[in-house]
C-alpha cells in the first residue's frame, strides 16, 4: 500500500513539474532573475544567448537568466514544453571576457541541442523538491514534539482523544518524512547516474559552434580556480551546472565509481581535450588566462 502510494505521489509530483512548474521552480530555488537589457554586461550576455540559439538551428527560444552571486558558474534548463534557459552567475559575467563568455554560452546551448538538458533539469528539480519536503517535515516533527512537551502538564485535565490525536499527527509526519527520504534517495541516485559523457559532448559542441576551443579551456580554467558556488541556493543541483559548485574529490578521478557517482568529469581532462583541439599547451592556457 505504501509502495503504491509513494509511486503515485512521485508520479504526481513528476507530472506537475514536467508540465507546469519545472523551470519556474528551479529558478526560484536558485533566486535567479532574468537578464536586464538596461545593463551593458547583461545586454551583451542576452545577445550572446540569442546568437547561441541561432547557432543551434533556431529550434529553441532560450531565455537569459542571472544568479546574483559572486560565484563562478553557468547552467542550462529545459522543460517538456520546450522552454529553455541559459543562466550565469554575476561573478562569471564580470570575470570572463567576451570570447570566454560566448564559449560558456555555447557549452550550455550544446546541452539543450543534444537533448540531455531536459533529463538533468527534471532529475535535479525532483531531488531538490524531495529534499525540501524532508526538511519541512523534520521541522514540523520537532515543533510538534516541543508543543507536546510544553503541554504535558495540562494533559491530565484533557480528554485522552487529544493525546491520541497528537500521536496520530506525529505518526503521519514520521511516515511522510520516511517516504520523502526514500524518494530523495531515489532522486539522488538518479542524478548520480547522469552520464559524465554529456559534459564532454557539450564541450565539443561549443568548440564547433565558436570555432574557438581555447576560449572554453580558458573559461573552465578560470572557473576551476575560483569559488564555484558552494553554499549558494541550488548547489545540490550540480548536474545542471557547467562545473560542480561543491568540491568532490571523487570527481577528480577516472575510475568506475567516479563514473557512476559523479555528474562531471575531471575538469583538467576537459581542459586537456580542448587544448588538443586548439593545438595549445598548458603554458599557453596559463598565459591566456592571465
Amino acid at each position: 500500500g505504501w509502495t503504491l502510494g509513494g509511486s503515485l505521489l512521485a508520479g504526481a509530483v513528476h507530472w506537475q513539474f514536467s508540465q507546469h512548474a519545472l523551470i519556474k521552480s528551479v529558478i526560484a530555488m536558485m533566486n535567479a532573475r532574468q537578464a536586464d537589457p538596461e545593463r551593458e554586461d547583461e545586454r551583451g550576455f542576452q545577445n550572446g544567448v540569442e546568437e547561441g540559439a541561432v547557432a543551434t538551428g533556431g529550434k529553441y527560444r532560450i531565455e537569459p537568466f542571472i544568479i546574483p552571486t559572486a560565484a563562478m558558474n553557468a547552467f542550462a534548463l529545459q522543460d517538456f514544453k520546450g522552454r529553455c534557459v541559459i543562466g550565469v552567475t554575476e561573478g562569471l559575467l564580470k570575470r570572463l571576457n567576451r570570447e570566454q563568455l560566448e564559449a560558456v554560452i555555447a557549452h550550455e546551448a550544446g546541452h539543450i541541442a543534444s537533448g540531455d538538458c531536459l533529463e538533468t533539469t527534471t532529475t535535479s528539480a525532483l531531488f531538490k523538491t524531495f529534499d525540501n519536503v524532508c526538511d519541512i517535515t523534520l521541522r514540523l516533527m520537532m515543533s510538534s514534539g516541543r508543543a507536546g512537551v510544553a503541554g504535558h502538564s495540562l494533559r491530565s485535565s484533557r480528554s485522552s482523544r487529544s493525546g491520541e490525536g497528537e500521536g496520530r499527527l506525529m505518526l503521519f509526519f514520521l511516515l511522510l518524512f520516511l517516504l520523502a527520504s526514500i524518494l530523495r534517495l531515489i532522486g539522488f541516485l538518479g542524478s548520480m547516474f547522469i552520464s559524465r559523457q554529456r559534459e564532454y559532448r557539450a564541450d565539443a559542441i561549443a568548440a564547433k559552434l565558436t570555432r574557438n576551443p581555447m576560449a572554453l579551456a580558458e573559461a573552465l580554467y578560470i572557473i576551476d580556480g575560483r569559488w564555484k558556488g558552494a553554499g549558494m541556493p541550488g548547489e545540490n543541483m550540480e548536474a545542471i551546472f557547467i562545473s560542480n559548485p561543491r568540491k568532490n574529490s571523487l570527481e577528480q578521478r577516472t575510475n568506475f565509481l567516479a563514473d557512476i557517482f559523479t555528474t562531471h568529469p575531471p575538469i583538467h581532462e576537459r581542459i586537456n581535450i580542448l587544448l588538443n583541439m586548439a593545438h595549445a599547451t598548458p603554458g599557453d592556457l596559463e598565459a591566456a588566462a592571465r
